[in-house]
Parts: structure tokens; C-alpha cells; sequence
């Protein structure tokens, strides 16, 4: 974050202030897997087809030519009286990517918090947990005066640098009139930032998405799985 930025301490609708987004770090342990959890819902358990020796334990089945004898169940060889083996599921990482409007139809709400705040909430929550899972996580944030991006990285640093882009990010909006850079800036730079296999988690109002973009979108369903999320005026 830059040295000239003055931003506030604690939360008041309007603005973001770091304690605020660090708060659900704390939050991401009620919402991980293998509870029924809001990312499990959105992107399973990150489990691969493939099954082989891995992390997690799966299932025991009986012996088969080729399997490898390490991985022998030798309580149930005993008890059945037949060769078993133990199989388990491979866990592999799933780059997490957000992209997170933060442009003027954004700065709208209640008399609790502009959707936009709400918007960085959930944003924040989300990184949070898939820190959790051992994802990578990156960001983009389009506020219509220009793009901020980090790119996915691992464990604690990937949540910090998206909250730090995203404070910094909604400051300037706060600070500035109206910008006219549109949407589909900021899908083309989540396609380039973007890996294959990559979950893809679109927050917006999308009053700013043009027709021109839904082909951007539809390019980056072809390889990631992703999901959008619409903030309302409540």
C-alpha cells in the first residue's frame, strides 16, 4: 500500500480498513470443508479423479496385479483372509482468482454499507478459505479509473495482497469522479492473469458488463470453473 494513502482504522460502511478484512481470516475455519461450507458448496473439495498414493485415504479394495505392495491393508488381509490395498484421493491445487467491481454503481446501499464494502467483505472471506484449502489466490479489482491486479500466490500472501488491493483500490473510487473504464478491461486482464484449471470468482453488480463481454466470459468457462456473484441494493 502506498506511504500516501490515508486510510481509516475501523470499519464505518463507507470505507475498508485492513482490521476489518483480516477479521475473516478468523471466520474461514466455519466455512471450510469437510463441513458443508459455502466453498465446498462453490468448488467441491478439490479432489482429482486420479487415484493413486496420495494425502488422503479413500477406500480399501481387494489386491490387484500391479498395485503396490506398501500400500497393503494387512489388518483386513488377516481379518478376510485376502489380499487388500489401501487407496487413496489425490489433492491438487486449484488457483483461486477474483475479480471484484468496485466501479460507481458499486458505491450504493443501505444505511449499514455501500455495496462495494459488502462486496470487499465477501471478497475477503473468500481468499480467506481458500488460503484454508492451500490454494493460491489472485485479483483483480476494476474500479473505472483503472485496473489493480496480484497475481495467484500461495498460503497467507495471497489474501493480504488482495485486501491490500482492494483498499486501495476503493480509496481512490471514493476520491475520484467517475471513471470510463469499462468492464471488459478488467475480464481480458483476468484471462491473461488467469491459469488453466483456475476457479474464477466474478464479483460485481454487472450494471457495467457489456454484450462484448459475455464471448470473454464464455472463453474463460472453456478451461476454469467459475462463479458469479450479483450485489444488490438492498
Amino acid at each position: 500500500m502506498t506511504a500516501s494513502l490515508s486510510l481509516p482504522l475501523h470499519a464505518d460502511g463507507v470505507n475498508l480498513s485492513m482490521e476489518e478484512l483480516l477479521a475473516y481470516k478468523n471466520q474461514a475455519v466455519f466455512w471450510s470443508t469437510p463441513t458443508k461450507s459455502l466453498w465446498s458448496a462453490l468448488a467441491g473439495q478439490h479432489k482429482s479423479a486420479h487415484i493413486g498414493r496420495g494425502m488422503d485415504f479413500n477406500e480399501v479394495r481387494l489386491y490387484q496385479p500391479g498395485d503396490d505392495i506398501r500400500a497393503i491393508d494387512w489388518r483386513v488381509t488377516a481379518r478376510t483372509g485376502k489380499p487388500h490395498t489401501k487407496l487413496f484421493s489425490e489433492e491438487r491445487e486449484r488457483p483461486v482468482m477474483l475479480l471484484l467491481d468496485n466501479s460507481g454503481s458499486m458505491h450504493f446501499g443501505s444505511t449499514l454499507l455501500l455495496k462495494s464494502v459488502q462486496a470487499a467483505h465477501f471478497a475477503s472471506l473468500v481468499s480467506w478459505i481458500a488460503a484454508r484449502e492451500k490454494d493460491r489466490i489472485g485479483m483483480v479489482v476494476y474500479n473505472g479509473h483503472r485496473l489493480r491486479d496480484c497475481r495467484p500466490t500461495a498460503r497467507q500472501e495471497g489474501p493480504l495482497r488482495a485486501i491490500h488491493t482492494m483498499i486501495e483500490s476503493h480509496y481512490e473510487s471514493l476520491h475520484q469522479k467517475p471513471g470510463k473504464l469499462i468492464m471488459s478491461a478488467a475480464i481480458k486482464q483476468l484471462c491473461y492473469l488467469c491459469p488453466k484449471g483456475s476457479d474464477i470468482v466474478i464479483i460485481s453488480d454487472f450494471y457495467a458488463l457489456k454484450q462484448s463481454s459475455h464471448s470473454l466470459l464464455d472463453d474463460l468457462r472453456k478451461h476454469n470453473q467459475s462463479f458469479l456473484f450479483m450485489f444488490l441494493t438492498p
